[in-house]
């Protein structure tokens, strides 16, 4: 009996329309999401980098100012100054120089970032 109702419903599955899904490729992500600068604190963002085993979660580097600083902090202060969601920044430093997962950076992947 288990057997025919599974089949039934497998048959009946193949009938059935599938939902159809339309995607925008102009639309990736809303403002409001783009805007979203609080979205992340200071130590949310550390703990990130820590957590994905980042070697930007232990590096520091001199920011726009020349003042020594932990990434995560120049990552902050970006977000809060361009009120920027530092996750678009985080995905942007990985999608252009692969900077969150690259276990050994170049000079000039750091340059970039």
């Amino acid at each position: 009996m288990r057997h025919k109702l599974i089949s039934a419903l497998i048959a009946l599955s193949a009938l059935l329309p599938l939902p159809s899904f339309a995607i925008d490729p102009a639309f990736l992500i809303s403002d409001a999401e783009l805007e979203d600068f609080p979205s992340m604190s200071l130590a949310g963002i550390q703990h990130f980098l820590e957590g994905k085993k980042s070697p930007l979660a232990y590096d520091a580097e001199r920011d726009v100012d020349g003042r020594q600083r932990r990434i995560s902090e120049i990552i902050w202060r970006a977000s809060r100054t361009y009120r920027i969601n530092p996750k678009v920044l985080i995905v942007l430093l990985q999608k252009e120089q692969s900077a969150i997962e690259d276990a050994d950076l170049s000079a000039r992947q750091l340059d970039w970032a």
